[in-house]
């Protein structure tokens, strides 16, 4: 499977959603969002937090390699349901109200397992309303059709437990059916520290051994994105 239809099934936010889903260039607009309860105004992330707060390889486990993700000029995809279009959103390379911060891409086995993120910052309440919105989303959606490059593919979304990140967080697995058997899956937390906000996508062809590490990704990605947005 190419590296760009893996790409196209993720997020993950984001080869985006995550390294793993389309670089689209366009913002993900979104449905409405409900602002999130009690949470206060503040300034955005500077670039340096944003920076910060963006995992290095450093930060991973032996084993594991940078690599660059392909960009592309293709629209973001839509979703047939307006409720849905937060999970669409995630495979946009942009995010509709923020400003983006930096990205990683790294790789595992030759590439059989693959991990992005990107970092993000709203102003106000931002981050914490497009979490809302994205869990709200998780919950209606189930079963939805993207539109991606012009064609219709079937989603499928189901929540994952995954260590909690930050002041609020979500984690989901997003399985796209290309073709009858192609189907990519991608493990994806969205997260929000003041008005920071992070996306990752963790997709893996590696095997049980290499799912085995996900909670210890999500941990390693958590820590980083934490202490880089609190400084």
């Amino acid at each position: 499977m190419s590296v760009r239809v893996r790409r196209g099934a993720a997020a993950l936010l984001a080869a985006s959603v995550l390294c793993l889903t389309v670089a689209c260039g366009g913002g993900g607009g979104g449905g409405e969002e409900k602002p999130a309860a009690d949470a206060p105004a503040a300034e955005p992330l500077t670039a340096e937090q944003m920076a910060a707060a963006v995992l290095v390889l450093e930060d991973l486990p032996s084993g594991w390699a940078e690599t660059t993700a392909p960009t592309s000029g293709d629209l973001p995809p839509r979703a047939a349901e307006p409720e849905c279009q937060p999970l669409a959103d995630m495979m946009g390379g942009t995010v509709g109200g923020a400003e983006a911060g930096g990205s990683a891409d790294f790789q595992q086995d030759g590439g059989r397992t693959e991990l992005t993120q990107q970092v993000f910052t709203f102003p106000g309440t931002g981050a914490a309303d497009r979490v809302a919105a994205i869990g709200e989303a998780v919950e209606a959606c189930p079963a939805v059709n993207f539109t991606v490059e012009g064609s219709e593919v079937p989603v499928k979304i189901a929540r994952t437990d995954a260590p909690k990140i930050g002041e609020s967080s979500e984690s989901f697995a997003m399985t796209l059916a290309f073709a009858p058997g192609v189907e990519v899956t991608a493990d994806l937390v969205v997260a929000q520290e003041g008005t920071g906000f992070t996306r990752v996508a963790f997709v893996n062809d590696g095997g049980a051994e290499a799912g085995k590490t996900h909670t210890d990704l999500v941990t390693r990605v958590g820590d980083r994105f934490v202490e880089g947005v609190r400084g």
